[in-house]
């Protein structure tokens, strides 16, 4: 269901009624709101809600959300995590050893294809690059599980 406006409807530029000796209420257009199949008077405009934010602030609040992460002790940090093979079933048994019940954000930094592959089919679990790093995905992820190659990615990002 689109919404239109009077000038979005299809229909004909011409007046529907002439102007007196009709009995009907004046009608300039079949596409006023007014009538049946007319447009709608405030319907909803597509607009972007986004905002601009400057680098420091954002570096500032992905410090931040991994100081929280740390002092809840839910950032982990694993010497390494890479597989022999993609299955699911290796990655979903270190998640257990880690004790991760709940979402969890898994960071690496490796070139690694199994580890994506692995991961990606895992409820709760999403893989990801120290580059694609967010506040967003910090906040919404109970777990933060770290390598020590991302660390280290991760904090050339905060450095500069």
């Amino acid at each position: 269901f689109v919404y239109q406006t009077a000038k979005q409807v299809p229909g004909p530029g011409a007046k529907p009624l002439r102007r007196g000796g009709g009995g009907r209420a004046r009608a300039g257009d079949v596409k006023s709101p007014i009538w049946r199949h007319g447009g709608t008077t405030f319907g909803p405009k597509p607009r972007d809600y986004s905002q601009k934010m400057n680098k420091k602030m954002k570096s500032g609040a992905l410090r931040s959300a991994l100081n929280l992460k740390w002092k809840e002790g839910k950032l982990l940090i694993v010497c390494d995590l890479s597989l022999p093979e993609p299955k699911t079933r290796l990655m979903a048994e270190v998640i257990k050893n880690l004790n991760l019940e709940r979402k969890a954000l898994i960071v690496d930094d490796g070139d690694e294809r199994n580890f994506e592959l692995a991961t990606r089919n895992i409820k709760g679990a999403k893989p990801m690059k120290p580059e694609g790093l967010n506040v967003y995905d910090i906040m919404g992820h109970e777990h933060l599980v770290c390598t020590k190659g991302a660390l280290g990615g991760i904090s050339e990002r905060l450095a500069g």
